[in-house]
């Protein structure tokens, strides 16, 4: 079947070059620069910059589009010991584990929100798990507010219910840890995963279990959507979403441990259809696939499939364009797309291994002349029906 994409995408547009890792940046340690179990990138479409969650050194690190290191922040990052957070541009160090306002404690994703006209324009938002919150960032590192159940311990204190999901409201305000929970506006977070996703409003989706919940830009709770089938009851895993994203029309793509396929629902949460459903996700307990859209609406899908990854690319009606990228032997704990270079960045780690391995990967996608032609011939051959949900 691959020959006859490749002779349609001859005679669409002919074929552009070969897929290839274009570069690779980034190296296991805890130096400015380095990894320690990375867990989350995401990129700024205005400007090309890369962050990366660099989890267990409890920082953010920052990156140019071609992978020079440019800053990272927590607490403590320049000196070691100070209990606050810091800034660093050349000799970075692990950060501080904690609760404090802008630290981190088994922190895992990372979203930019690149809405123009949304108040948080380029802001990041962090998922820590371990705070049960999620915490936003300035793009140069400065903390600006979290979020969750209880997380402004100021107000916590006075019962002001209205006030305590927000931290800071006031200058002054002392803000912890959320309090863990199913209710609206608190976070379980019972899966490690990518948690995180920003739509085109600027609006911000927490995945969680069984559900996903959207707020405003600076974190005011708006809306729930109960995902099928539920395990509300569940303990563990299950049900937990491990992958989220957002398209430019509001529509949802879900991945959740131990239900197979990457599911599509429209934005007032109607099921669409299920991508890769014949693939490997269906796992109790991770590492589950990772995915990134791109700004034509197509999904890429990195995962193992017979004992090795491969990144597959559909168009969005879920056919198959393109297969590619095989062989990388590490776990993948992140992948965006990048519009200002038309490029894949996929982060790797095994610390299995010695040495432990950590880096991000540059990949260069199929080129546009071999997607159409693949979106065209693999559609009459591949997808003569698209999968859609039938629950």
């Amino acid at each position: 079947m691959r020959s006859w994409l490749a002779l349609a995408a001859v005679l669409v547009g002919g074929v552009g070059p070969p897929v290839s890792v274009a570069a690779q940046f980034g190296r296991y340690g805890t130096h400015s620069g380095q990894f320690d179990e990375p867990f989350g990138i995401a990129v700024v479409k205005s400007t090309g910059a890369v962050y990366v969650l660099d989890s267990n050194n409890h920082r953010i690190e920052r990156f140019s589009r071609d992978g020079a290191f440019v800053l990272a922040w927590g607490w403590g990052v320049a000196d070691g010991r100070t209990q606050a957070l810091q800034v660093c541009r050349r000799r970075c160090l692990p950060g501080l584990a904690g609760s404090g306002a802008g630290e981190l404690s088994f922190a895992e994703d990372v979203v930019v929100d690149n809405d123009p006209l949304s108040p948080s324009y380029n802001d990041l938002y962090i998922a820590d798990i371990g705070n049960h919150r999620v915490e936003e960032f300035s793009p140069d590192g400065q903390f600006i507010a979290m979020y969750g159940r209880g997380v402004n311990l100021t107000n916590r204190g006075r019962h002001d219910a209205a006030r305590e999901d927000r931290c800071p409201v006031a200058s002054h305000d002392r803000c912890g840890a959320g309090q863990p929970g199913r209710g609206r506006g608190q976070f379980e977070f019972p899966v490690e995963g990518h948690l995180l996703a920003t739509g085109s409003d600027g609006s911000l989706y927490v995945g969680d279990r069984s559900r996903i919940e959207r707020f405003s830009s600076r974190g005011a709770f708006m809306s729930e959507l109960a995902l099928s089938p539920r395990t509300a009851g569940v303990e563990g895993e299950a049900g937990g979403v491990s992958g989220l994203a957002v398209d430019a029309r509001g529509d949802l793509y879900v991945i959740r441990n131990a239900i197979t396929g990457v599911r599509e629902y429209g934005p007032r949460g109607q099921p669409l259809r299920t991508f890769d459903d014949k693939g490997e996700p269906a796992y109790v307990e991770g590492p589950t696939p990772v995915l990134a859209l791109d700004g034509a609406g197509h999904v890429f899908i990195d995962e193992f499939v017979d004992q090795e990854h491969q990144i597959r690319e559909y168009d969005q009606n879920g056919c198959e364009l393109a297969s590619f990228d095989y062989g990388t032997e590490d776990v993948l704990h992140g992948m965006t797309y990048s519009s200002s270079n038309h490029r894949l960045y996929v982060l790797n780690t095994n610390g299995n291994v010695r040495p432990p391995r950590a880096f991000v990967r540059i990949v260069t996608p199929p080129s546009p002349s071999l997607s159409l032609g693949s979106s065209v011939f693999g559609w009459l051959f591949n997808c003569v029906e698209p999968k859609t949900l039938s629950w």
